[in-house]
């Protein structure tokens, strides 16, 4: 209950009683994946609700990523589709708000530690330091935004190159972070 009560009182960048529901949920342990998606499939105006597609598409993300049934990949992309559309005018649309952890779960975003290692291709020229995309192994068609500055990838010369990641959530699509070449055994922030 304490717990439960520290979340609704804390900011979370004036989320909504949605975001602070789903943030109880996450950090008691008792989300239970259908009543999540159900519940927030059956709000009104889904199609207007930013919040509710960003849970969506994370959370059919997730089961994606546990069952590997392409079904849930598709409902993921429609939602982060949606989302993406309806975040256009948000400033802190980018900023990651989940990532995903190693025990097949999603950490918050104060949390990044012990995170999952996902393997992806750069399928796109790295043009610009500020700008670049990783398509992820386990599914092409996610692809996660980074910053190539950030990193030892170089432009216009890391087409195609093999890299390791950790994947965050924004409102305005997939994240990687600490990306590096897949010659490196894991990602810059675990090899302390």
């Amino acid at each position: 209950v304490v717990c439960c009560e520290k979340i609704l009182e804390k900011d979370y960048k004036h989320e909504g009683i949605l975001w602070k529901w789903f943030v109880a949920q996450l950090n008691s342990g008792i989300l239970i994946w259908e009543d999540a998606v159900g519940l927030l499939q059956s709000l009104p105006e889904l199609d207007k609700n930013q919040t509710a597609n960003f849970l969506l598409y994370v959370l059919y993300f997730c089961k994606f990523i546990e069952t590997n049934h392409r079904t849930y990949a598709v409902e993921s992309s429609k939602c982060m589709s949606v989302c993406r559309t309806l975040a256009k005018n948000n400033s802190k649309s980018t900023s990651s708000k989940l990532f995903y952890a190693a025990n097949n779960s999603l950490q918050l975003v104060e949390n990044r530690n012990d995170m999952f290692i996902f393997d992806g291709t750069i399928n796109r020229e790295i043009k610009s330091t500020q700008s670049g995309y990783v398509a992820l192994d386990i599914h092409p068609g996610f692809e996660a935004f980074f910053v190539p500055a950030h990193t030892e990838l170089k432009k216009e010369q890391s087409f195609n190159c093999k890299v390791k990641f950790f994947l965050g959530f924004s409102y305005d699509g997939l994240r990687a972070f600490d990306v590096i070449k897949s010659s490196h055994k894991e990602p810059a922030t675990l090899l302390r």
